[in-house]
């Protein structure tokens, strides 16, 4: 009579096996995040786009409601009495947009939003940050007055505004590119490398700062 057969033991994966598996499913999820990583900012970098867009749509609204004169950055500079932010639920802007809460969504790139109000800016982020020879602010040494669209000689190749940095380097505006003037630092390559901007005409597209010349400020 023959014993009985011991049944055969389940054989496991080795300590080296498991190593491997596990860094074959490291070395994937870092080729996934390779390339996941690029198209979600790639999808910012459109979305920032469209919100420029939507925003000189609102500001040529304005401008046609307002004998062709265009939104300052703050409203004191038109009347004094006005104290809103070209971004905030105030501004005139707003009502271009439909209502405030969209106005001040499309006004923050999501690379510069924030989940609570930041002391530098009142909002949830940072808005885009504007031209100051386009769209002025009130300035006790500079005698800003507001701009016509009819002031804008060639209005293709001149700045109304640009992804800004945010933090404390945050600001409203800049004026030039120049090293003299220090709030061109406000101006951000936030998408890749390089910033996205609005032109004067309605345009939108992406450039390096470095790309950038003080004739892209100044309106003549």
């Amino acid at each position: 009579m023959h014993p009985p057969a011991r049944p055969e033991r389940t054989r496991g994966f080795t300590l080296l096996e498991l190593l491997a598996a596990v860094a074959i499913i490291v070395f994937l999820a870092s080729l996934l995040f390779a390339g996941i990583g690029p198209m979600m900012e790639n999808s910012r970098k459109a979305k920032c786009l469209g919100q420029l867009r939507a925003i000189s749509h609102a500001i040529a609204l304005y401008s046609n409601d307002n004998n062709m004169t265009l939104p300052p950055s703050y409203g004191g500079v038109a009347d004094p009495q006005q104290t809103w932010w070209w971004y905030n639920f105030d501004s005139p802007l707003a009502a271009y947009s439909g209502k405030p809460e969209t106005w001040m969504k499309i006004t923050i790139c999501d690379n510069n939003r924030s989940p609570a109000k930041v002391a530098a800016t009142g909002v949830k982020g940072y808005p885009y940050t504007v031209n100051y020879n386009v769209m002025p602010t009130y300035n006790a040494q500079i005698n800003f007055t507001v701009v016509k669209a009819t002031q804008l000689a060639n209005p293709s190749r001149v700045i109304l505004m640009t992804d800004s940095v945010k933090g404390d380097n945050w600001g409203w505006g800049f004026r030039d590119v120049s090293p003299e003037f220090k709030n061109w630092n406000r101006v951000s390559e936030s998408h890749q490398g390089t910033a996205n901007i609005l032109w004067c005409d309605g345009h939108v597209s992406s450039s390096r700062k470095s790309e950038i010349r003080s004739e892209n400020c100044t309106i003549q």
